[in-house]
């Protein structure tokens, strides 16, 4: 991409430029304050830059869409102009000028008000390639903006104000609250846990009611509040736990711990409510109950992110598992999971393989559908990184199917299309799947014989089908 080079080469010189008026003006500096200053600049450079091409590099892998694209855009504006305050206020700007302490104190706080709100932007508007984060990234890049409009309020206010501190707190909570409400609607539109939204309304119920009490300075009888942010957080812990790519003898442990941090929360609570044990020095049945709760329930999110990202592993080099009999590879031929950059050659394999297929297959949608469930069992054929065939298989935890399969008619009868499959089979079985389903066009019988030659049987069945959207 244009822009990301230009950028990495900028970053490039500035840091050379840096280096060399650094060594400079640490060498000739007349006084110890100017050689500090420049140390200063030095590490806010680095730090920049460091900041900057870790953006870089993590967003624009593959081939960046528009939102990875926008995401850079702002990562950089944000990184840009706290670089400038920053320098102002190691150069000590605002003395040079007569300005009084009161902005120093507050290009410090928008400075972090920027850091903090412009960066959760960058993620969220990132995130919004995602099928199964785009309501919850929406939402995030929403209320970043939100968020730093209260600060930049208080930050105006200044912190002689009395109630500049009610707009920092309006930020502070509304960020708890909206991160509770951005974790409810992970997944929203991929599947129907209808019950996410008991969360986010009770995160925007809670908010309304920590504005009232900040508006009021009253903190007495939280007890209502305290049961409203729960219900947010074991909602939004819910959604994330049973959204764990676990296999199907492992999904107890998503339901243990959900179950668990449901229990916790009940002494936890009655804990919170009993001021008096807070200067108790025996613990009560309560705090006993919650410790314990507490140390089961993190004991288990520890083992289901562990057990989760074995998944995750294994199913990345799930292509690579040994079977009885090697799998024909075609000489120059990689068999391999679907990355962003094969999406334009996709689309155009499947538009010449694939002529005439209905509109709801659109290829484009397909394939962000796929990327949203399951990513790591579209695989893709290529020679010398170029697609030249796909196979996209699924697994329900009761059957796989698979769809897609195509290959190049100018790299047809090498043995591809037979690599593919049993690639798939290979993944499937992995994940413990027994029987894997296909089904065939009636105007293309011709590829029956190729499926019966790797085993598959005609099976009398009745197919049916109905468009949900």
């Amino acid at each position: 991409m244009f822009t990301t080079r230009v950028l990495l080469h900028a970053i490039l010189w500035s840091l050379g430029l840096a280096a060399l008026i650094g060594v400079w003006v640490v060498l000739t500096a007349a006084n110890n304050q100017t050689a500090d200053r420049m140390m200063g600049t030095l590490l806010l450079t680095g730090g920049c830059s460091t900041i900057l091409l870790g953006v870089v590099s993590t967003m624009s892998r593959g081939q960046p869409g528009a939102s990875a694209r926008a995401a850079i855009g702002l990562a950089t504006a944000v990184v840009a102009v706290e670089f400038i305050l920053a320098l102002a206020l190691i150069w000590d700007v605002p003395t040079q000028f007569d300005i009084s302490n009161t902005l120093f104190d507050q290009i410090l706080a928008f400075i972090f008000a920027l850091g903090a709100t412009g960066m959760s932007g960058v993620v969220c508007i990132y995130g919004l390639s995602r099928p199964n984060m785009r309501a919850a990234c929406g939402l995030g890049a929403v209320l970043s903006a939100v968020i730093l409009v209260l600060w930049f309020i208080a930050i105006i206010k200044g912190p002689d104000n009395n109630s500049s501190w009610q707009w920092w707190e309006y930020g502070h909570n509304l960020f708890a609250m909206g991160t509770l409400s951005a974790l409810c609607l992970v997944g929203q539109g991929q599947d129907r846990r209808h019950w996410r939204w008991i969360g986010v309304v009770a995160a925007c119920i809670a908010y309304l009611l920590i504005v009232q009490r900040i508006r009021d300075d009253n903190w007495e009888n939280l007890q209502t509040l305290r049961t409203i942010i729960t219900i947010a957080i074991l909602t939004a812990y819910a959604n994330l736990a049973l959204r764990a790519p676990l296999k199907p003898r492992q999904k107890w442990l998503a339901y243990a711990c959900v179950i668990a941090a449901i229990v916790t929360s009940l002494p936890a609570n009655l804990v919170l409510m009993d001021a008096a044990a807070h200067f108790d020095s025996q613990w009560s049945t309560h705090q006993r109950l919650a410790a314990a709760g507490a140390i089961v329930t993190s004991c288990g999110t520890l083992a289901l992110a562990v057990v989760a990202a074995l998944n995750r592993r294994a199913l990345r080099h799930a292509v690579a598992i040994p079977q009885s009999q090697p799998i024909p590879q075609p000489a120059g031929v990689e068999i391999r999971a679907y990355q962003n950059s094969d999406r334009d050659a996709v689309i155009a394999l499947w538009k010449s393989v694939f002529p005439g297929s209905p509109a709801h297959n659109d290829p484009s949608r397909d394939i962000d559908r796929k990327l949203a469930v399951q990513p790591e069992l579209f695989l893709v054929a290529a020679i010398d990184g170029k697609p030249i065939g796909t196979a996209m298989a699924g697994d329900d935890g009761h059957r796989g199917c698979v769809y897609y399969v195509a290959v190049d008619p100018a790299h047809r009868r090498k043995g591809i299309a037979t690599t593919l499959m049993r690639n798939v089979e290979a993944t499937l079985a992995a994940r413990g799947c027994i029987k894997l389903n296909l089904m065939v066009r009636p105007d293309n019988t011709a590829v029956v014989g190729f499926y019966e030659s790797l085993g598959y049987k005609v099976e009398e069945r009745v197919n049916m089908a109905k468009m949900l959207a």
